[in-house]
């Protein structure tokens, strides 16, 4: 099978198209630029959001760390404030009994 001999003439009627083609490459590559250094700045930027994320969940775990033995403390003197506060009701009432603090309400 032979190639088909191509006059030199009409290889030259294609350059208009090709580089008419490469400019609009051109521009094509300069948008594509354009988004890749906005997508490159919006990366850069959920970057430093994760990262602050990351220091106030570490922080958080910090401050939970610190404040689980105060709660467990608290959970043991609970029912003791609770005795305490149902004697403390149980004074006024008696106080309120005698004469001259009847006034004292509980």
């Amino acid at each position: 099978m032979r190639l088909p001999v191509v006059d030199p003439r009409d290889l030259f009627a294609v350059v208009p198209r090709a580089l008419a083609l490469l400019d609009e490459v051109g521009a094509l590559i300069a948008r594509i630029e354009v988004t890749r250094q906005e997508a490159a700045a919006l990366i850069g930027r959920i970057e430093l959001t994760r990262e602050g994320a990351a220091d106030v969940v570490a922080r958080a775990q910090g401050m939970v760390d610190e404040a689980e033995p105060k709660v467990r403390a608290m959970a043991t003197v609970a029912p003791d404030v609770h005795d305490l506060l149902g004697l403390v009701t149980d004074l006024v009432e008696t106080l309120a009994k005698i004469p001259g603090l009847g006034g004292m309400k509980g």
